[in-house]
Parts: C-alpha cells; sequence; structure tokens
C-alpha cells in the first residue's frame, strides 16, 4: 500500500491530504490517534487514492481500515470484504469533478458507521490502544536511557572536575617549581658570568701589571747601565787626569833645573811656577769637587733607584696578593656554581618526573573526555532527532503559510489584472500619490515612472527592469509583473516578495 497519495476521512469529513515521503506521517498518524482517543466512537477511515482510481475503472467495493503499518491495512480490509459477501455501496468513487467527489466522500463515512459501527469501532479502539501502550512504553525506555545517561554524565563531569582541580593543583606545583629553578639558574648563571668577567679582568690586570713591572724592570736596567757608564767614564777620566798629572810631575822632576842666572829672570821664574802651581791646585780642587758632585748625585741616585725598586716590588707583592685573593674568592664562587648545577641537574629529573605523572593524568584525562564525548554523542542524537522531528514540523508549518501567503499575493494580483482590463491603464501624474509597488510617497526627490506596458506609476526602485521595445530595440522601463509577463527567461515577481519576506 503507497503512502503517498493518502486521505483520512473522519466523520464525513477530509483531515488531511497527500501524505509526502519526507516524514509528515509521523504527525497524521499522531493527529488520528488523538482524533480517536477523544471520540472513538467516530468512523476514521483511510483511504489510498490510487485504489479508487482501480475502483472507478473496475467498478469494486474496497472498504480498508486505518492501521499503523502496511500489513494489518491489508489484513484488516480483506475481513471487511470477507464479512460484506454481497456489496451493496460504493465506499469512495473519484470522479472528474472535485465538488461531487467531496459530497460523496462525505455520505460513505455515514452509511457504513450505519451498518459496522460496533465491531469495527472496537476493533480499531483496541489496535490504537495497543499502538498507544507501544509508543509509552518506547517513550517510557527512552526516558529511563536518557535519565541513565544524564546520571553517567553528572558523574563523569563529577570526576572529570576533580580530575581537573587535581590538575590544576599538579599545574600550580610543577609551574612553581619551573619559576623556582628558572630563578636560581638564572642567579647561578648570573654568578657564572660575573665571575668569568671578575676572571677576566683579574687575569688583564695580572697580565697589565706583569707587563709594567718588566717594563718598569727593563727601564732600571737601563738607567744602572748608563750610571754604571758614568762611573766608568768619571773613574777613567780620574785615572786619566791623575796619570797625566803624575806624568808631568815626573816629567818636571826629570827635567834638568835650569835657574837663570840673574836674580830678576830667577823671581820671575819663581812667580810664574807659583802661578801654575795655584792655577793646578785650583784646577785640581775644581776637579776633586765637580767629582765629588757627581759620586754624591750618583750615590743618591742609586739610592733612590733602590728603593724605586723595592717600592715597586712591594706594590708588585701586594697585587699579586689581591690577584691571589680574588683568584681564591672566584674558586670559591665556581665551587658554589658546580654545587647549583648539580641542584639543577636534580631539578630537571624531578621536572621529568613530574611530566612523566602529568602525562599519566592527562593519558587518564583523555579517556575520561572521550568517555564523555561518547555519551555527548549519544545525547546529542537524541537531541538531534528531536531537533529534526520539530524542524520538520516546523517547516511544515512555514511552508503552509509560504503557500497561504503566496496564494493571497497571486489572488490580489490577478485581481489586479482583471481590474487593469476594464480600465484605462495609464495613470496621470495627478490622479497617483504613491508607488503602486512599494506604496511609498512621492515627493521632490522621488519621481514618478510610468511603466511602459501597463501605464502604472512607480517609484525609480521599483521601476528598475527593462525590456527591449520596437525595432530599434530600445530599453523600456517596466514594472516586475510586466517584466515577468514579457520575459520568459526571468523569475517571477512573487518570489522576489517571498524572499524579501
Amino acid at each position: 500500500m503507497s503512502m503517498e497519495n493518502l486521505n483520512v476521512i473522519t466523520g464525513g469529513e477530509v483531515l488531511t491530504n497527500q501524505l509526502s515521503n519526507s516524514g509528515r506521517g509521523d504527525a497524521t498518524s499522531a493527529s488520528i490517534l488523538e482524533s480517536a482517543n477523544e471520540n472513538p466512537r467516530k468512523w476514521v477511515g483511510i483511504v489510498d487514492e490510487d485504489l479508487v482510481s482501480e475502483v472507478n475503472a473496475n467498478n469494486p467495493t474496497v472498504f480498508i481500515q486505518n492501521q499503523t503499518n502496511d500489513s494489518i491495512i491489508d489484513e484488516t480490509a480483506a475481513a471487511t470484504i470477507q464479512q460484506q459477501n454481497s456489496p451493496k455501496q460504493e465506499i469512495v468513487q473519484k470522479e472528474s469533478n472535485p465538488s461531487e467527489t467531496m459530497n460523496e466522500e462525505n455520505k460513505i463515512p455515514d452509511t457504513i458507521c450505519e451498518e459496522d459501527t460496533t465491531a469495527t469501532s472496537c476493533e480499531m479502539c483496541h489496535n490504537y490502544e495497543l499502538n498507544l501502550t507501544k509508543m509509552q512504553d518506547a517513550e517510557r525506555n527512552l526516558k529511563e536511557q536518557l535519565s541513565a545517561a544524564q546520571h553517567l554524565v553528572n558523574r563523569y563531569q563529577n570526576e572529570l572536575s576533580g580530575e581537573r582541580l587535581y590538575r590544576k593543583e599538579m599545574e600550580t606545583k610543577t609551574t612553581t617549581l619551573c619559576a623556582d629553578n628558572e630563578k636560581e639558574v638564572n642567579i647561578a648563571k648570573n654568578e657564572n658570568e660575573e665571575c668569568a668577567k671578575q676572571l677576566v679582568a683579574v687575569d688583564e690586570r695580572c697580565v697589565k701589571l706583569i707587563r709594567e713591572q718588566r717594563n718598569n724592570i727593563g727601564r732600571l736596567k737601563e738607567l744602572l747601565k748608563m750610571m754604571n757608564k758614568d762611573m766608568h767614564n768619571l773613574s777613567s777620566r780620574y785615572l786619566k787626569l791623575l796619570g797625566a798629572n803624575r806624568k808631568c810631575s815626573a816629567e818636571m822632576r826629570d827635567q834638568a833645573i835650569e835657574l837663570p842666572q840673574d836674580v830678576d829672570q830667577l823671581q820671575f821664574l819663581c812667580l810664574q811656577l807659583r802661578e801654575e802651581l795655584i792655577e793646578t791646585r785650583a784646577a785640581r780642587e775644581h776637579a776633586e769637587v765637580v767629582l765629588r758632585d757627581e759620586v754624591a748625585t750618583l750615590e743618591a741616585q742609586r739610592k733612590e733607584d733602590e728603593m724605586e725598586k723595592r717600592r715597586i716590588e712591594d706594590a708588585y707583592t701586594e697585587r699579586v696578593n689581591g690577584v691571589s685573593q680574588e683568584l681564591g674568592f672566584a674558586r670559591s664562587q665556581l665551587d658554589s656554581m658546580k654545587d647549583a648545577s648539580s641542584k639543577v641537574e636534580e631539578m630537571n629529573k624531578r621536572m621529568t618526573e613530574y611530566r612523566k605523572v602529568i602525562e599519566d593524568l592527562e593519558k587518564q584525562l583523555q579517556s575520561v573526555q572521550k568517555e564523555r564525548a561518547d555519551l555527548e554523542m549519544t545525547v546529542a542524537l537524541y537531541k538531534q532527532k528531536c531537533a529534526a522531528l520539530q524542524q520538520e514540523l516546523d517547516t511544515s508549518e512555514t511552508v503552509q503559510k509560504d503557500f497561504v501567503k503566496l496564494s493571497q499575493n497571486l489572488q490580489i494580483e490577478l485581481e489586479k489584472i482583471r481590474q487593469a482590463e476594464q480600465e484605462v491603464r495609464w495613470q496621470f501624474d495627478e490622479d497617483v500619490h504613491a508607488c503602486n509597488q512599494c506604496h511609498s510617497n512621492f515627493s521632490k526627490n522621488r519621481i514618478k515612472l510610468h511603466c511602459y506596458h501597463c501605464g502604472k506609476i512607480f517609484c525609480s526602485v521599483c521601476l528598475s527592469a527593462t525590456i527591449p521595445s520596437g525595432p530599434h530595440r530600445r530599453p523600456a522601463r517596466v514594472c516586475q509583473v510586466c517584466h515577468t509577463l514579457l520575459s520568459r527567461d526571468s523569475a517571477p515577481f512573487f518570489s522576489h516578495n517571498l524572499a524579501a519576506t
């Protein structure tokens, strides 16, 4: 039995027409059940229009009762045919005139109700009660499953919240430990860098001091060499002068004394020798004074050089001691850095252990989330089924409203077209104050424009369509209704109105 073309007849009135295959049969069966529960003695029949056409062709009597599935309907129809051995009335007759078919359909249930009211009503009530109990049991089972699933979801949500709290605590602990470790590592790195800088500075200072001391020692050696050279020059000069004087004295001693015979010459010679002796004594004393001064200055300079040398050695030893102390401090800092690095390694080991624990917890959390996702999927499926049924109901209602609105618009436009055939099409500007389509009032900014086909006045927005006209195919402005009539390929004007609503 096909479910495509069915008429549900209750008490001589047609309730539903043309059940589609898109899931609207459930709503029809629900309406039938409600009507049967409200008045179980009222006759409810389902007439197949395909079978009605066959009846019109062969003229047999056909009787079909309403059941939930096709097999029960066929069995009930066969039982009723056996009970009625002599068919005397036509139950359903489909003719070309729809008014006559409706009248006959209204008469058919009354005649049937007079004959077999008691048997069919009891049997149908029993079937409806069975179907109703089945639906109630199914609904109860679905509610129990939904409550159990909701209970599981709540329990898993509680467990998941506990796992989240524990995970947050572990994450806070790990973050604090990581922050402390990073701080300690940064402090140790900074101290290590400072120690390295200090070591480099100490090495540079040591190298600089050694270079300065070497330069000072070289300079002092050169100064000592110069002083020794000066001493040698002075001693050689002194010895030279001493040897020259001795030579002169020896020559004078060996020289034969030739005294003059004259007393005057002798006195003159004595005076001359005395002057020479005085000059030599003065020169000798002057030379001795000069030599003594030079020896004293050289001795003082030597003492000063020795004192400077000792002072430099003392400063060098002090610097060396300071550098050794700094090296000891740097070594102690290096030892502390080694201890800090060992602590960092221990903290890294702890971090790896904590990460393993976190990974295990994440795996557990993923399993719990997977279970929750499965439960949510089941709940979503139930919700989706309910939403699909609700959506089908809403779509059917909206489609009915759209068709009603469309039929009203079509009737209005048809009436306008019929009225236009009985009057002059052209509208004068002074007779029209509002657009015939959008009904907006005209002003100075809104110009009145005529449709070149119907002659009505529209605004520029509503008169945007054009149609080529005349031998030169000039574009002529027409309204949307005329554009639909003149252009075969264009969309109908009422489709724009439906899209806008």
